[in-house]
């Protein structure tokens, strides 16, 4: 089970907005570079951004794009990103959800609730999240969650492009494969 924290990881981007990158998934040119995690006050964002943002030392920012090897210049567009990190249950790593590994659960209070006030998401093997509590992700309007998280359980498949399997009681099982798929 991944829970919010405090702390985000400030990485540092380098896009380019004027040429189209063909491998990339968004179709841009895009790098990003990671370099400290700080604790997160909305009201010191611009703060910290700015500050490390003075003085443009571009030796500090990505040269290539990580897609396809695109050299970027000194014109094209840099950013200070801040990736909200989450900790893991029963430990002191803290992740960022891109790096979470399969079988991982998050309560996103943001989204559209289930009938518990809660809205589960789910790692995927192929590096996708799922909801649990989205009829429009899921397909299913009449699938029921159960359990207490982590130890969540889905009564129907759990079916995704390119994922078929079964979650019971906090551990993913792919229908594909022999094996499971239980988060540390």
């Amino acid at each position: 089970m991944l829970s919010p924290s405090p702390w985000v990881r400030r990485v540092r981007r380098s896009i380019c907005l004027n040429r189209h990158c063909r491998t990339a998934d968004g179709g841009r040119h895009l790098a990003d570079a990671e370099y400290d995690d700080v604790w997160w006050e909305r009201t010191s964002a611009l703060e910290w951004r700015d500050a490390e943002m003075d003085g443009w030392d571009l030796s500090r920012w990505p040269v290539r794009c990580k897609w396809c090897g695109y050299n970027f210049s000194r014109w094209d567009t840099k950013v200070i990103f801040p990736h909200r990190l989450f900790q893991i249950e029963g430990s002191e790593e803290y992740v960022m959800l891109d790096e979470a590994k399969a079988g991982a659960i998050f309560n996103d209070r943001r989204r559209l609730k289930g009938p518990d006030g809660n809205s589960y998401h789910l790692k995927l093997p192929t590096g996708k999240w799922f909801c649990l509590d989205d009829p429009l992700t899921n397909g299913r309007l009449n699938q029921r969650r159960t359990g207490i998280a982590p130890d969540l359980t889905i009564d129907a498949p759990i079916v995704s492009d390119d994922f078929y399997g079964w979650l019971k009681e906090g551990i993913l099982f792919p229908e594909n494969n022999l094996f499971q798929v239980k988060p540390k």
